[in-house]
């Protein structure tokens, strides 16, 4: 609605820091997927990595398009054997490369 010649606005949506929009939770996948998405992230540094019963299968550092306070893209491809894997994808910390702003998709590698 609007009131005395003002519009209304919806209210802003934030952003988590790093947003995967692929793949999505629970997809099945090849075994040479993409994993892609958006962040705003010191230096746009991000890792990815894919783990299966807590061990890690591979692990890229990628630069998005932009970095904080920006929002830029970024796409990688991985690769995996069948089965179950979790894509993990975040910051490295500047002081320790500790994971900051996590984000983990459980997806199933199909043949």
């Amino acid at each position: 609605m609007t009131g005395c010649g003002g519009t209304s606005k919806p209210p802003p949506t934030a952003l988590r820091p790093i947003v995967v929009e692929r793949p999505a939770p629970d997809e099945n996948v090849a075994p040479t997927f993409h994993v892609s998405g958006t962040a705003s992230v010191y230096e746009a540094t991000l890792v990815v990595q894919t783990t299966r019963d807590g061990k890690t299968v591979e692990r890229k550092t990628v630069t998005a398009s932009d970095g904080a306070p920006n929002r830029g893209t970024f796409e990688v491809t991985m690769h995996a054997t069948s089965g179950r894997l979790v894509v993990r994808v975040f910051s490295p910390s500047a002081v320790d490369g500790s994971p900051q702003h996590e984000v983990r998709v459980a997806v199933v590698v199909t043949p």
